[in-house]
């Protein structure tokens, strides 16, 4: 057991054992190929999402799973075992686009983007630019 796991409730640990196993099944054979490619892997996105693995985060009320930071966590951290630009994409699309949605979006878009997003229907991105900085974060 690595030292993150020695501070997890079995229940956390069964969840960090069932993502590792599809992250060495799903993501570890084929994330060399997607790098090369220089593609994202839209199916594996859409598989997350039919595993309800996209709303780790996200509370049940806009299609999410109801977990916490400790299984988000863990979902990150297993997903970049296997591939950096996953754990990546997956982290841009909830973290960033997906919460954006949650937190600042209204009823409206919340009902209508984030039950798709969570199921991996939708891609969620981000864009960063400020005027007088571009897309330089540390100027602004």
């Amino acid at each position: 057991m690595d030292s993150f796991g020695a501070l997890l409730s079995d229940e956390e640990r069964a969840w960090q054992q069932s993502v590792r196993a599809f992250v060495e099944r799903e993501v570890v054979p084929s994330a060399a190929r997607w790098d090369e490619q220089g593609r994202y892997p839209r199916p594996l996105l859409e598989r997350l999402g039919e595993l309800d693995w996209l709303g780790t985060a996200f509370p049940e009320e806009c299609g999410g799973s109801g977990g916490g930071p400790v299984e988000y966590a863990i979902l990150c951290a297993e997903l970049a075992r296997g591939s950096a630009g996953v754990a990546l994409g997956v982290y841009v699309h909830t973290a960033l686009a997906s919460a954006a949605i949650l937190h600042l979006g209204s009823d409206a878009q919340r009902r209508e983007l984030l039950p798709a997003a969570l199921r991996g229907e939708r891609v969620g991105c981000w864009a960063y630019a400020e005027a007088g900085a571009g897309a330089d974060a540390a100027s602004v």
